[in-house]
């Protein structure tokens, strides 16, 4: 009775419920579809730098999936003066949010991070040369109830 990849119990005809395999298995597909998104770990994801930006030595900027949860992370500086506040892009692996706004630390002060449906991960507030952005989010996969 071997396991599927997600871990959940699936008849063949050779287990000692033979031929009752089809009938055991009832539901086990359901079953194992809706533990999928309760198994998913994408490893490590490093987040696209946008232009203007630079990752801080020892503060990688990267994300992870662990079944239904996204966790990010990063910290930035400016190299640049820019109008346009995105610091950085989540990786097409990692499933984006609708919209969720989160709190960090920029330049210092604390400034509302916002992660859009297309990844960015942006702010508001002016930003110079030498402004810092240092920030955590947690947050459910979409999809995910």
């Amino acid at each position: 009775m071997p396991l599927d990849s997600n871990g959940v119990w699936q008849y063949t005809e050779t287990d000692d419920v033979s031929p009752f395999s089809t009938f055991m298995n009832l539901g086990m597909g359901s079953v194992s579809a809706a533990i999928a998104p309760l198994v998913v770990n994408s490893g490590f994801k490093t987040i696209t730098n946008t232009a203007g930006s630079t990752v801080v030595s020892g503060y990688p900027c990267q994300s992870i999936r662990l079944g239904p949860f996204i966790w990010t992370w990063g910290r930035w500086t400016r190299t640049s003066a820019t109008a346009t506040q995105t610091w950085g892009t989540l990786h097409a692996d990692i499933p984006n949010p609708a919209r969720i706004v989160e709190v960090g630390d920029f330049n210092g002060n604390v400034s509302r991070v916002y992660i859009d449906q297309s990844g960015n991960i942006t702010t508001t507030g002016t930003s110079t040369s030498g402004t810092t952005l240092s920030f955590q989010a947690l947050y459910l996969a979409p999809g995910v109830a």
